[in-house]
């Protein structure tokens, strides 16, 4: 019989064949050269057994028959070695580099649906403090009187002059001519008194009508 680590596979030969190392072993005799199994590689000819393939180190995975392990992508992981497959972060985590052991948590602000290789910003008009969170529906809606932008980890209230009547704003809207608002958090903006004052769009403060002139009326 060859030897481990030679194979023959023609008859009536006067020798063997070394066993390529091409991800392949060859136990004692061998006809063929048999593939490394999943979860181990080899580029090393000669070898006799599947236990002479080297394991393949966590980050990474290797199928059968590999010559060297292949890096993790993004969004996956191996967390220890002989694995044959990467295997994807859960939803909430992620994971942006290669050839990585573990995902990390999404952080707030953000969610990370399975498999993620960033995380993605919370939608406009939603927020999160929270992490780990696997879907854009897992954020919060923006209350009526706060505004938040792509990414919020918390709602900004409306600054005086401006409200949101509605929950999921991305933006302030500014008050009506007419109309004031001396808060700020407001769903709603006040009419102009008529006590001597007009409001321009956007007022955070009634103002006296000029000198040499009057009004009784209001939402000027």
């Amino acid at each position: 019989p060859c030897d481990g680590g030679e194979f023959q596979d023609e008859s009536g030969m006067t020798a063997c064949k070394i066993c390529t190392g091409a991800g392949t072993y060859c136990p004692r005799g061998a006809a063929t050269e048999r593939l490394c199994p999943a979860g181990s590689y080899s580029s090393m000819a000669g070898l006799a057994h599947p236990d002479n393939c080297t394991a393949c180190p966590a980050g990474f995975a290797c199928a059968a028959g590999s010559t060297v392990p292949t890096p993790c992508a993004p969004g996956t992981m191996t967390a220890t070695e002989r694995q044959s497959e990467c295997a994807r972060c859960g939803g909430g985590d992620f994971q942006g580099q290669s050839g990585s052991t573990a995902c990390a948590a999404c952080v707030g602000g953000s969610f990370c649906p399975p498999g993620a290789s960033a995380a993605l910003p919370c939608l406009v008009g939603s927020y999160s403090s929270m992490s780990s969170l696997a879907h854009p529906d897992n954020c919060t809606a923006c209350p009526a009187g706060s505004a938040c932008a792509a990414g919020s980890t918390a709602p900004t209230p409306c600054a005086p002059g401006t409200m949101t009547a509605t929950e999921r704003q991305s933006e302030c809207a500014p008050c009506d001519g007419g109309e004031f608002q001396d808060e700020s958090g407001m769903t709603a903006c006040k009419i102009c008194t008529g006590a001597g004052t007009y409001c321009p769009r956007g007022a955070a403060t009634e103002r006296l009508c000029p000198a040499g002139s009057y009004s009784s009326m209001a939402g000027l």
